[in-house]
């Protein structure tokens, strides 16, 4: 759970390689508020992600961390 935009609301990331993630959070009985979806096509096997302003341009970016090539993505907020 982060802040990723500017409102008062927390957001959740997640990663997924299965077709609908809708699927896994009915299944733990979340009740989450719909919001649109941005996904991001990540092909190399994310392991972890993080939120932070790394630019420092008051704006959350997002790391993707890649455990198949061993390297990161940055995405600038």
């Amino acid at each position: 759970m982060s802040k990723c935009s500017n409102d008062s609301a927390s957001q959740i990331l997640s990663y997924t390689t299965v077709e609908d993630p809708t699927s896994m959070i009915q299944k733990c009985g979340l009740k989450l508020k719909e919001t649109p979806r941005k996904p991001i096509d990540y092909k190399y096997g994310p392991r972890s992600i993080a939120v932070g302003d790394f630019n420092n341009d008051s704006w959350p970016d997002m790391v993707v961390a890649n455990h198949i090539v061993n390297d990161i993505a940055i995405y600038f907020g």
